[in-house]
């Protein structure tokens, strides 16, 4: 195999298996693949063709090269609560304390909110995350008695529901 032939073979197997990598990096890994499998065929020889072992080892040195790129990059964001503190291995939305309640009850409730009209609806969906009553009317560009006129229809509508 002359040595013009082996550079086209080893650059189209960096094509194929080189994806998102420096290129020059890339050929650089499958020369030196392509001078194991030379030393090494040997050892392995009827177990398939000269040109699969070559690809077989060049995809592996490749795939070695992008696992050693991948260490340096980090899953979550350095803002995420779900990235590892320096403090530990735990990540910190776990050091947030636990919601407390029935998920069922819960469940129940947002899908009886999801059933009301439309300003109950809203004001009930505001006031369950936990925003004060000034905030709910900021929010909904109410005034003091129309937000008094809905939750007291709202209060109405659950105590006739629930009770």
């Amino acid at each position: 195999m002359s040595l013009s032939h082996v550079d086209d073979t080893l650059k189209d197997h960096v094509r194929r298996f080189g994806r998102n990598l420096d290129y020059e990096d890339c050929l650089a890994e499958a020369w030196i693949a392509y001078l194991e499998a030379l030393n090494s065929y040997r050892r392995v020889q009827g177990c398939c063709g000269w040109e699969k072992y070559l690809s077989l080892c060049v995809q592996e040195q490749l795939q070695a090269l992008r696992s050693q790129r991948n260490q340096h990059i980090q899953i979550h964001s350095s803002l995420s609560l779900d990235h590892p503190s320096g403090e530990g291995d735990s990540p910190a939305g776990n050091w947030l304390p636990a919601q407390s309640g029935n998920f069922e009850r819960t469940v129940l409730f947002r899908d009886y909110i999801g059933q009301l009209r439309s300003p109950m609806k809203e004001i009930a969906h505001y006031m369950a995350q936990g925003d004060s009553p000034e905030e709910v009317m900021e929010c909904m560009s109410m005034t003091p008695a129309e937000f008094s006129y809905w939750t007291d229809c709202l209060r109405e509508q659950l105590e006739k529901e629930y009770l």
